[in-house]
């Protein structure tokens, strides 16, 4: 009985971390003094149960940011060549709404645009020998692979994917209900594209 009592009082606490972490990540970037977004790089759509907030970052955004916290220039480079979207969504039912990144699909017009998974993004920063502060620092960024969103709820971070000059689109589908046994919520998001600096 001690035990159990134990485990769910480190998961709460674990739980209220990652929820604390995402918010100040979020609020953060979007915060933080950097150079001005033009109007076409945010997208904003919503409906009576979900609004999904999406501002395209430029590569000099991004690299700025990065190079403040100390990371070295050949990660610099490297995030530079990658697309950086911060995704802000909003919970305006009165019930739990679930995001599993996984269910989300990114299509440019000739086909898919995969998303970087975290673990890729790890992997890779590994090959670079990038130090485990600069990679937590990194994974805090992005937002989780999936989140439970009470009701009035807002949280965010960054997705990151390949960089390119098509437009393209998102498919986002969220699930209701606290076992994810209520209604599918599918947002179409089109002519998304990746802003220059």
């Amino acid at each position: 009985m001690h035990q159990n009592v134990k485990l769910r009082t480190m998961k709460t606490s674990h739980y209220f971390q990652i929820r604390f972490i995402s918010v100040c990540v979020f609020i953060f970037f979007i915060a933080e003094p950097v150079p001005a977004v033009p109007e076409s790089g945010k997208w904003v759509v919503e409906n009576k149960q979900i609004k999904l907030e999406m501002i395209a970052r430029t590569p000099e955004q991004m690299a700025a940011f990065y190079e403040a916290r100390g990371f070295p220039r050949k990660v610099l480079d490297e995030v530079r060549k990658m697309c950086f979207i911060t995704v802000g969504v909003t919970n305006k039912s009165r019930d739990i709404i679930w995001m599993r990144l996984a269910n989300w699909t990114f299509s440019l017009p000739q086909g898919s645009l995969k998303r970087f998974h975290r673990n890729e993004l790890k992997a890779r920063w590994q090959q670079f020998g990038l130090a485990q502060r600069h990679q937590s620092t990194f994974r805090w960024t992005l937002i989780p692979e999936v989140l439970d969103y009470r009701p009035e709820e807002h949280e965010g971070g960054n997705i990151v994917l390949p960089r390119t000059g098509s437009t393209f689109s998102l498919r986002a589908e969220f699930v209701m209900g606290a076992k994810e046994e209520g209604e599918h919520i599918s947002i179409q998001v089109n002519d998304l594209r990746c802003t220059e600096d």
